[in-house]
């Protein structure tokens, strides 16, 4: 972690300040912390210096956490937004869902709160534009396709719908998947494991919950306006739904496990979401980008040329900050270069990783050595032999049925 994070905590509960302060002066003497007891006092200290991080109760007098994390993300937008609270209204989670990256319960044990802080910031380093980086602390949602939005909201209204076709609807836009997840797998709802897809997510959060969350998601719903986007937008989601579906294939045929089944499909699902990051925020560089490509397919080379760190990283920084589960961030965020991550065992990574190369370059020779983005090295170290693609016409097959 990173040496001197400058955290701001802000609670109207002067003894757990108290409590906080004593911990971060046993335990973390490398943390450079502030209190504040009032959301108008935690405005006036962040515009003394910056911060990395605010932790934040919700509800306090004149000023609530939602409130003063509005404003954060408005005056001060590097700074990440965390709620730790005890008892908060559902109408109140859901205005914070918008200026907010985690919200943690109180009681909330101080390692976890510390793990928390890790993890969120462990992909931070490996984004080398500091604009890149403090543009992923104020994204709130991401462009979406309206059609699949309105199907979501006619299912909520239908008698008939089922969680398995809400989760179906919901896992068919990138951005509208990756939203239910930060909320699902927030603190908020209790659940002792990682919610890691958007069927879950429904199971999780209930029907009304979710039709109360599609009417905010609409107010952050960024429409593709450019015709040119909206189709560079529909070929990521096509490829990423081709993805999850071939990492969820693989999977299976190596009997992993039922969880691991369904981080294979997840990560699939977002892999290229920071693509899509890209092209909302920078959208010239990114057309600069799609020039390049055409002349030079070394595209890690080049998207750290333009935009200075790989895209993959972009999209994992920001599902750390959304609080998803480790192995869904692992993938998507190596999923271009497997080697670079510490793990070689098999895992979703390892899936998701072909799938993409497999979908990408969808040729006739089902050789390793014929695709030239698989990385052997990695995929040697994992165990995976060429046995894998025995049914390597089946696998094209599957991509061609699903485009």
């Amino acid at each position: 972690m990173k040496n001197n994070l400058k955290i701001l905590f802000v609670d109207d509960d002067i003894a757990l300040l108290q409590s906080i302060r004593r911990y971060v002066r046993l335990k973390h003497k490398e943390w450079n912390c502030k209190f504040s007891n009032s959301g108008e006092e935690a405005l006036k200290i962040l515009s003394q210096m910056q911060f990395d991080f605010i932790i934040s109760d919700m509800r306090m007098p004149q000023m609530d956490g939602s409130q003063l994390l509005r404003k954060v993300k408005e005056k001060y937008p590097a700074t990440i937004r965390f709620i730790l609270s005890g008892q908060t209204e559902q109408k109140s989670f859901i205005r914070a869902v918008g200026s907010m990256h985690q919200f943690l319960t109180k009681p909330c044990d101080m390692d976890t709160l510390k793990n928390t802080i890790a993890r969120s910031i462990s992909m931070r380093d490996l984004i080398n534009n500091d604009q890149l980086k403090n543009c992923l602390l104020n994204v709130d949602s991401l462009p979406g396709i309206p059609e699949i939005y309105f199907e979501l909201v006619d299912a909520l209204q239908s008698d008939e719908s089922t969680v398995e076709i809400i989760g179906e609807i919901i896992s068919q836009d990138v951005g509208l998947t990756a939203k239910i997840l930060q909320v699902a797998n927030s603190s908020f709802f209790g659940s002792p494991q990682k919610v890691s897809t958007p069927a879950q997510a429904v199971h999780i959060l209930g029907f009304e919950f979710i039709q109360v969350l599609a009417l905010g998601y609409k107010t952050l719903l960024k429409p593709v306006s450019a015709k040119k986007d909206r189709e560079i937008i529909e070929s990521i989601w096509k490829h990423s739904l081709n993805v999850s579906q071939l990492a969820l294939k693989l999977a299976k045929r190596e009997n992993l496990s039922s969880v691991d089944e369904n981080f294979c499909f997840t990560a699939g699902l977002l892999h290229d979401i920071g693509k899509i990051i890209a092209l909302e925020n920078f959208p010239e560089k990114y057309h600069d980008y799609l020039s390049e490509l055409k002349e030079d397919n070394n595209t890690l080379q080049i998207e750290k040329k333009i935009f200075g760190s790989s895209l993959s990283e972009v999209g994992a920084y920001l599902l750390t900050l959304w609080g998803l589960p480790d192995p869904i961030v692992e993938a998507v965020g190596y999923h271009k270069n497997p080697s670079k991550c510490i793990s070689k065992s098999t895992s979703p990574l390892t899936f998701v990783h072909i799938a993409n190369a497999l979908d990408e370059e969808n040729i006739s020779d089902s050789r390793f050595e014929s695709f030239k983005n698989l990385d052997l090295e990695y995929l040697k170290e994992a165990g995976i032999t060429e046995s894998l693609f025995n049914e390597y016409e089946d696998l094209k097959e599957s991509i061609s049925k699903i485009e």
